[in-house]
């Protein structure tokens, strides 16, 4: 995908979208657990209430009528089995029952706005980062990929989970961007076609912008170093369509070719020290010298 500024520039300003929708995440999703423990809470707080009751009416129950005392080993055996069935009770988690207080519209509602204003601030920033439209697509149309456990008996916490779901789905589509970038800043040379810029690394060679040299980086940055292209697809790119037969070529069109290719290696010679573009033949590759690889730039 075609950057408009330099991938070290795309990769810190994509940085600090994650980092914004992270922290934005991690608001709500403490804000829902915090009300989520109260609410069980007061869920155990009844349930105790209740079992002191039933202890109250157990208790009535203990002393067993003269009567009654020939029944008593069925009876024990009975309350026996009642309590296996109350533990088995007990290991279920039971739903709770919110109150609606806790959730209510207007904090949902200023969580949806926050979120709102994060997206829409990650749309401006692609956009000026990303020459391509897809990136913002990608983006606008991305898939939850991660679904947050909304637990049992949660119904009233759901816009809680919607809203963390969304930011999700959007966070990870910023992470494959800045991976993407990152292999690109380890690249020493890049090209922004729409400033006309070559970089390496962060010295910076200025083009004419809409000139013919900055048309054949453009071109030529499409295809990795080495990787030669022939004169006549170069013209054909820059100029317009061509015949494929070469008596139908207009009259100089190599030398078009090469003095854009003789313009932008003088330039980067004296920006950078050594030329970007090699020849071979009526072929033009994008070059990087041997001794700096050699030297672990």
């Amino acid at each position: 995908m075609r950057l408009i500024v330099s991938p070290k520039e795309a990769v810190q300003k994509i940085d600090a979208l994650i980092k914004e929708g992270y922290e934005l995440r991690e608001c709500i999703v403490d804000d829902y657990e915090r009300k989520r423990n109260e609410a069980w809470e007061r869920e155990d707080e009844d349930n105790d209430d209740e079992s002191e009751n039933e202890t109250e009416n157990e208790d009535q129950h203990q002393k067993i009528a003269p009567e009654f005392e020939s029944f008593m080993p069925s009876i024990k055996f009975a309350q026996k089995e009642l309590e296996r069935v109350k533990k088995m009770a007990e290991s279920y988690q039971p739903h709770i029952e919110l109150n609606k207080k806790d959730v209510s519209d207007e904090i949902i509602d200023g969580y949806k706005k926050k979120q709102d204003t994060w997206f829409n601030s990650c749309l401006t920033i692609l956009k000026d980062i990303y020459k391509d439209f897809a990136p913002i697509y990608i983006f606008y149309e991305r898939l939850s990929l991660t679904k947050f456990d909304i637990g049992l008996g949660d119904p009233n916490f759901r816009e809680y989970i919607h809203v963390v779901d969304r930011i999700d789905s959007r966070l990870s589509a910023l992470v494959d961007f800045y991976n993407d970038l990152k292999d690109q800043v380890r690249s020493p040379l890049n090209y922004l076609e729409k400033k006309a810029q070559i970089w390496f690394y962060d010295f910076v060679c200025q083009l004419t912008p809409s000139s013919n040299e900055s048309a054949l980086c453009g071109y030529m940055f499409q295809y990795g170093i080495g990787e030669y292209r022939s004169y006549a697809d170069i013209y054909e790119y820059i100029f317009g369509e061509i015949e494929d037969t070469s008596d139908k070529l207009p009259k100089g069109w190599k030398v078009k070719v090469r003095s854009a290719y003789d313009g932008i290696n003088r330039k980067t010679n004296k920006s950078f020290g050594f030329n970007i573009l090699s020849k071979k033949g009526y072929a033009i590759a994008l070059h990087f010298p041997s001794r700096l690889i050699g030297s672990g730039l």
